[in-house]
C-alpha cells in the first residue's frame, strides 16, 4: 500500500515500499487547477498509487 506525505502546499509525494526487495518508490502529485502525477516507479506500481490518490 502507499503511503501520502505533504511536502509543500499542494505538493504531496507518494511513497511504495517493496519489502522483499528493501526498495522505496516515490511518485509526486502537484494539485492545481490542472493535477500533475509524476509517476516514476515501474508499471506495476500505478494500481496501488491510483488507489492511494482517488
Amino acid at each position: 500500500m502507499a503511503q501520502i506525505t505533504e511536502v509543500a502546499p499542494d505538493l504531496f509525494r507518494i511513497t511504495t515500499f517493496l519489502e522483499p526487495f528493501n526498495l522505496q518508490f516515490s511518485q509526486f502529485l502537484v494539485r492545481d487547477a490542472e493535477p500533475l502525477l509524476y509517476h516514476t516507479g515501474p508499471r506495476a506500481l500505478f494500481p496501488a498509487v491510483k488507489e492511494t490518490v482517488a
